[in-house]
């Protein structure tokens, strides 16, 4: 066995070795075969004991910042892992909205912030009309396929600074910072135009429909709006199953 061949060996066994070949020849060809075999570094068989103490300690150097740079990457993916499992609790499943456990966590936060700049700030709380009926008719597959479009189609037509959740089963809730009832009104006509217009290939019959529920800080207690917009949903619900009802 040759030196090349035991590089070769060691370095396939334990590869945080670290060879230096040394040699008495200085051949392109066997330079390029020493570090094709693994090697590090190259000297001559006549280099002094200075520049070998040298290369050493570059070698060391060199295995210190592999070693930090291995350490701080894996901080990385554990911090990586830690945020997705953490955005992965906090949305819902199946649409990828926000889950109700979190919208009423956020409703807190940005309920104290709208009281404390006193500024207005609205919850709309929608439903799609007939929906057990859709996955009685349609399958529960198609219903999900549904969940998913209409989530979609809330997200991409409501304010930026909006936070939309899935409420529980065909409910979406949607709560707007620094938003009037009458802001709120013409918005939640816009997402009944939106949905009205969706289509889906394989139910070309379907009419898809919303009611809603709305209340804003105007007039009611911050601890209120959620539940006094739920009220209000299932008025509508119960009155027209496609309107919009709102405090007076």
């Amino acid at each position: 066995m040759n030196g090349y061949e035991l590089c070769k060996m060691v370095k396939h066994n334990y590869p945080e070795i670290y060879f230096i070949m040394v040699t008495g020849n200085k051949d392109i060809d066997l330079i390029k075969k020493s570090f094709d075999a693994g090697a590090i570094d190259f000297i001559g068989k006549t280099c002094s004991k200075i520049e070998l103490l040298a290369r050493i300690k570059n070698i060391l150097r060199i295995k210190n910042a592999e070693s930090k740079l291995q350490s701080l990457m894996d901080k990385l993916l554990i911090k990586n892992d830690s945020l997705i499992l953490g955005k992965s609790a906090d949305n819902d499943n199946l649409t990828g909205l926000v889950n109700r456990e979190t919208i009423f966590k956020r409703y807190s936060l940005k309920i104290y912030e709208a009281t404390e700049k006193s500024e207005d700030f609205s919850v709309i709380l929608l439903d799609i009309n007939r929906f057990s009926r859709i996955n009685e008719e349609y399958g529960f597959l198609k219903g999900d396929e549904i969940l998913i479009t209409v989530s979609h189609m809330i997200k991409q037509n409501i304010p930026k600074n909006s936070i939309v959740g899935r409420f529980g089963g065909d409910q979406f809730i949607i709560l707007i910072p620094n938003f009037s009832k009458t802001e709120a009104y013409t918005t939640t006509e816009k997402l009944f135009r939106k949905v009205k217009s969706l289509s889906f290939k394989t139910m070309l019959d379907l009419n898809i429909t919303l009611c809603a529920g709305l209340c804003s800080l105007q007039k009611h207690k911050e601890n209120d709006l959620i539940s006094i917009a739920y009220k209000h949903l299932n008025k509508a619900k119960s009155s027209n199953q496609n309107s919009i009802e709102v405090e007076e």
